[in-house]
């Protein structure tokens, strides 16, 4: 069985992330989504409401499951018997900086490769789609409609 894990801060989980589990889907056997606590970044959303949020925009997609973590992603990785690592680009700039992380994930994990998706359309960063839930601006365009829902809920602001 080919697992895979999508591994990120997900502060939110958006349409874009959507588009490359399913296109991950339709190669690998498993699809993990991996959600880093992330503490350094000071994530918008709470660990559990990020793998919540990521659970809406995948619940469709059948051979996808979403795990948080709190670790070295390789370690995450072997724990999990993955050896393929998912990346969605956007940019040059995008490519430029995973290749670079990349090389650090191999040092840790020299098993490890890595497939890249290119964005679909123009996917904006998950910063723009939080300024807009912070300043209430219409985020409807980039998140799934589960996931709108279940953010007006939690959002106190």
């Amino acid at each position: 069985m080919k697992t895979c894990v999508f591994a990120g801060t997900f502060d939110p989980f958006s349409n874009g992330h959507a588009d490359v589990t399913k296109r991950a889907a339709e190669i690998f056997d498993k699809v993990i989504i991996a959600v880093s606590s992330s503490p350094n970044k000071k994530p918008m959303f709470s660990l559990d409401d990020r793998v919540k949020i990521a659970e809406l925009a995948v619940k469709n997609i059948k051979n996808t499951s979403v795990m948080p973590f709190d670790c070295l992603l390789t370690d995450f990785m072997k724990s999990n018997n993955a050896m393929y690592l998912v990346r969605g680009l956007r940019t040059n700039m995008d490519f430029e900086y995973e290749s670079s992380l990349f090389g650090a994930y191999k040092s840790q994990l020299p098993s490890i490769e890595c497939v890249y998706f290119m964005a679909r359309e123009k996917h904006i960063q998950s910063v723009f789609i939080r300024e807009l839930i912070l300043y209430g601006g219409d985020y409807s365009a980039y998140v799934s409609e589960d996931v709108r829902k279940y953010i007006k809920v939690i959002d106190k602001r």
